[in-house]
């Protein structure tokens, strides 16, 4: 089975025939994509399924230079996100879970509290949930703060090393604080809805300073600190380093465990959903494609004149366990009220930073699909 560029590999592979094409047949793509100065780097992966419903991976590159700064914005809120889960399933304290109320202290400058409180609007309270969806819906920078508090800048660097990301490097929050202050985090606890606390984190500090991989990185003739237009380059040495081949090797751990070797004892300790039944009603079926999941109210998202496709979205879930691994399916926090959709008529992608395709419907009468996602966030 063919997979994604692995996390942390330094080769520069040559450009996809294919994205070339796309990209010099639109006179302002191309503009962008001839210009050294746009720095532009594509990573795009095609999925498609076998007759055994196993998925193949096949990716398509333009300028990736594992040797050039790509600065990876809002796309590090993906792994902080999975590590969040992580930890909340390494914690095993009874009561702390992704709904529990998470309050956050101050313990040091350009820290933020967010004091305890218990609304009676169960989407407008401070929990790790309730931050994940606002990550992921909206691309919540605050959201993404409190959580990058939680983890904590060390053991969120030590864990993305362990995990084979060697030249990844999260050490910011998205707010107008120094290195120093990058490296203190908030302390946090977790409380009942009537106050009692839980669980309690102490405030973290690293005394280690990251720096680039690429030693000194400068980018641009200026840049704005605040109010201030400073005439000199931004210097992105000791800033957030997420190459693109680490981001899509981890988004495509998550999105299809199976796909990837098998795990060891550094692999991502996510909880798996329970399965809905020893037989499980299939997913994603052809025709009248109906993707479903057990205790639900059906939302219709699209119809077509050959498929007509209804997401469901899931009430309680059973127990019952299988090991089947079709019926396996993430209930995922971010998901709004209306399905997010892709472009392709027939097909489905959970929201994501990273647009990739990973359900398609077709007109096979009998083979299941499933979104394939590892865990559940219930």
């Amino acid at each position: 089975m063919k997979q994604m560029s692995g996390p942390g590999e330094n080769s520069t592979p040559a450009d996809s025939p294919l994205l070339d094409s796309l990209l010099k047949a639109n006179p302002l793509l191309k503009r962008v994509a001839l210009n050294p100065q746009y720095e532009l780097q594509i990573i795009y992966t095609q999925i498609d399924r076998d007759a055994q419903n196993r998925p193949i991976f096949t990716p398509h590159t333009y300028h990736l230079n594992p040797k050039q700064y790509f600065n990876p914005a809002s796309l590090v809120k993906l792994p902080v996100v999975a590590l969040s889960l992580e930890k909340l399933n390494d914690l095993n304290k009874p009561g702390v879970n992704r709904r529990t109320i998470m309050a956050t202290g101050t313990a040091y400058r350009c820290q933020t509290p967010v004091p305890f409180v218990a609304p009676a609007d169960s989407d407008r309270t401070a929990t790790v949930g309730n931050y994940i969806k606002r990550m992921l819906l909206v691309s919540d920078n605050v959201a993404y703060n409190r959580l990058y508090e939680f983890l904590g800048q060390r053991p969120l660097n030590q864990r993305l090393q362990e995990l084979g990301y060697p030249n990844a490097r999260i050490t910011r929050r998205f707010a107008p604080c120094d290195t120093a202050a990058n490296r203190h985090t908030n302390p946090i606890s977790f409380h009942t809805p009537q106050g009692d606390t839980i669980y309690k984190q102490p405030a973290q500090y690293n005394p280690i300073t990251y720096r680039s991989p690429l030693g000194r990185v400068l980018k641009g003739r200026a840049h704005q600190a605040g109010r201030r237009f400073i005439p000199e380059p931004y210097d992105f040495t000791t800033a957030n380093h997420l190459p693109l081949p680490d981001i899509t090797a981890l988004l495509q751990s998550i999105l299809f465990p199976e796909s990837v070797p098998p795990p060891s004892a550094s692999a991502l300790r996510l909880p798996i959903m329970p399965s809905s039944a020893a037989t499980c009603t299939p997913l994603l079926t052809s025709p009248a494609s109906t993707l479903t999941l057990p205790s639900a109210t059906s939302t219709p998202i699209r119809s077509t004149s050959t498929t007509a496709a209804t997401l469901k979205f899931p009430g309680s879930l059973p127990s019952t366990s299988t090991t089947s691994s079709a019926c396996r399916m993430a209930t995922w926090p971010m998901w709004p009220t209306s399905p997010i959709l892709s472009t392709s008529p027939n097909s489905f992608s959970a929201p994501s930073s990273t647009s990739t395709r990973t359900v398609s419907s077709t007109t096979e009468p009998t083979n299941t699909k499933s979104l394939g996602s590892p865990f559940s966030l219930n």
